[in-house]
């Protein structure tokens, strides 16, 4: 990605940014990190049985299972989710 200038492109990489503090403002909405809203917003799809974490030290691993604590989401956040990702 880096060589086709996808990681380097400025306007891309703010963009990015943008959607990530967006999405950290959802999550301490749900009184979650950004990893665990994540972790939950995959797992809301009924054909999602599991979800890849790359953990590198129990502390991350210990974060990121405290995602099943707020499992639901209100149809208000899932359309800011929506939202956010789907640039409108």
């Amino acid at each position: 990605m880096a060589r086709k200038g996808e990681l380097t492109d400025k306007a891309t990489f703010e963009k990015n940014l943008q959607k990530v503090s967006k999405l950290q403002k959802v999550a301490v909405a749900r009184n979650q990190t950004i990893s665990q809203l994540a972790i939950t917003w995959q797992l809301r799809d009924q054909g999602v049985s599991s979800v890849l974490i790359g953990a590198s030290m129990i502390s991350q691993l210990d974060e990121n299972i405290q995602a099943i604590k707020n499992q639901h989401f209100s149809l208000e956040e899932l359309e800011k989710i929506d939202t956010i990702l789907s640039d409108k």
